[in-house]
């Protein structure tokens, strides 16, 4: 699954066909996953380890590009900024476990999962390794 979650789906036809209005977080917050969750936001597996914690993007314009055109039929909207996790200070995930992708929360730490995207390629994060995701790298796609 790569996209909206069953929550900001919700979330959007709420508002849109039903009036009831949201509440948008300031920040969201970018994890990684060494594996991904369900559209309903369970399961997967948050990476872990030394100097890991979710990295915020702001909610705006500075934070996100412009809807586009994506794959198939789909639009996608890419970080307008590049998102940088620092180094690692040990091996992340469990160790050894590749990291497959990413998940919005509208929070640092627990929080609900809004939209998730996988990696074109997945990389196992070791200690000492940069990790950075430059500007346009992370994509969301909705139908």
């Amino acid at each position: 699954m790569a996209g909206l979650t069953n929550a900001l789906a919700d979330a959007e036809l709420n508002q849109e066909f039903r009036a009831v209005a949201r509440t948008y977080p300031a920040t969201h917050y970018i994890a990684l996953f060494t594996a991904m969750p369900a559209e309903d936001g369970t399961g997967g597996t948050e990476v872990t380890g030394t100097g890991y914690a979710r990295q915020g993007i702001t909610r705006g314009t500075a934070g996100w590009s412009a809807p586009a055109a994506g794959t198939g039929n789909k639009r996608k909207i890419t970080n307008a900024a590049d998102v940088n996790f620092g180094t690692a200070g040990s091996d992340w995930a469990p160790i050894g476990t590749p990291c497959v992708g990413f998940g919005v929360y509208d929070a640092s730490t627990a929080g609900t999962l809004l939209a998730t995207g996988t990696f074109a390629s997945s990389v196992v994060i070791q200690s000492g390794n940069p990790v950075k995701f430059p500007t346009g790298s992370l994509a969301i796609n909705k139908d």
